[in-house]
């Protein structure tokens, strides 16, 4: 509309010998400075287009009763215009994308710092978490071993003490590891797809619970990829969301392709969208009984932080399904190969 109006009142007053004509270079720069490149070219390219009109309109109606000099005059403003207009919308457009470009950079810069900040709290409170419980664990060890050796007490009650013996001896293996993944969490090396599912697998065969995942392998081949240990404790805090939520036993598949692995762990849940898409991937209370609600925030950091990212989608179940009021919930981790 600027463009338009301003070419009328210059058509109707003078021509191409009004110097407001100019006032098209102003309409490029505010266009290169707030529209998209394409955009702004375009409003460019309009102007010149109009300019060029206007001059062509005054040539056939007026230049003969204007002198040779002025013709030249008139002739030079519209070069100069066009070279004018052709370098403005090109350095300022280069300009306003490196700005924006920078400005995109440091917004990452900044949100990645405070989520950097939120990750050393939690670690924080993690170590001190651990060496809290060693203390009451290693007392809960003695008494165990203690009951174990009485030969007064009841058959039940030793078998009870015999799995408390090996619940306690897990736990002391899990602070190990902690421990170990603490000091070694930076020592990135090339781990085998065949490794992290068998780690899975195991994992998964010892734990009770009303729900095991179902893995699936449909690599082609023998896939590498270039992590550390941190990477599996992030699939599991995935894996074990999708548990939480499931209202069956969630399917975990590995795929791979030319550069990628893709993970695809799915389950049915009872929830609406709502409650599961709420703050996904952020530090929050949990509404699990049994939970802090940081495993989501941990495994993608993690998974993040070593080149891959994680992608959440809520799909509803068919309409003819008799549980049509579930929903699948489908979270993929793609994570770069090494080849």
């Amino acid at each position: 509309m600027d463009i338009i109006w301003v070419t009328a009142v210059v058509y109707i007053t003078g021509g191409t010998s009004n110097p407001f004509i100019y006032y098209f270079l102003v309409l490029t720069a505010i266009a290169a400075l707030t529209v998209q490149p394409t955009m702004a070219w375009a409003i460019s390219i309009l102007g010149t287009g109009l300019y060029t009109a206007i001059l062509i309109l005054d040539s056939q109606q007026h230049f003969e009763h204007f002198s040779s000099d002025y013709r030249i005059h008139l002739i030079g403003m519209w070069l100069n215009f066009v070279v004018s207009n052709l370098i403005i919308c090109f350095f300022v457009i280069k300009l306003m994308t490196t700005l924006r470009k920078q400005q995109t950079e440091l917004t990452k810069a900044r949100e990645e710092n405070l989520k950097n900040e939120q990750l050393i709290g939690l670690a924080t409170v993690a170590a001190s978490t651990v060496h809290n419980l060693a203390t009451p664990i290693s007392t809960l060890k003695i008494l165990a071993d203690d009951m174990i050796e009485q030969q007064s007490i009841p058959k039940q009650l030793r078998d009870d003490a015999q799995m408390m013996q090996e619940q306690i001896d897990r736990c002391f293996s899990t602070m190990k590891n902690l421990s170990s993944l603490a000091q070694n969490s930076e020592d990135l090396h090339d781990t085998p797809v065949n490794d992290i599912l068998d780690f899975l697998k195991e994992h998964y065969s010892l734990l009770l619970g009303k729900f095991k995942p179902e893995f699936l392998d449909m690599c082609t081949t023998r896939k590498v990829i270039y992590t550390n240990d941190l990477l599996q404790y992030a699939l599991i805090n995935l894996i074990n969301n999708a548990i939480e939520s499931a209202s069956q036993s969630p399917k975990v598949v590995f795929q791979s392709t030319d550069d990628h692995l893709l993970i695809r762990i799915s389950n049915r849940s009872k929830l609406s969208e709502n409650q599961i898409t709420e703050r996904w991937g952020k530090p929050k209370s949990s509404t699990k009984e049994a939970g802090l609600g940081i495993g989501s925030f941990l495994a993608n950091s993690t998974i993040e932080k070593q080149g891959g990212f994680v992608k959440m989608e809520v799909k509803s179940v068919q309409p003819n399904s008799a549980d049509n009021n579930e929903k699948v919930i489908i979270v993929e981790v793609n994570f770069p190969l090494n080849h």
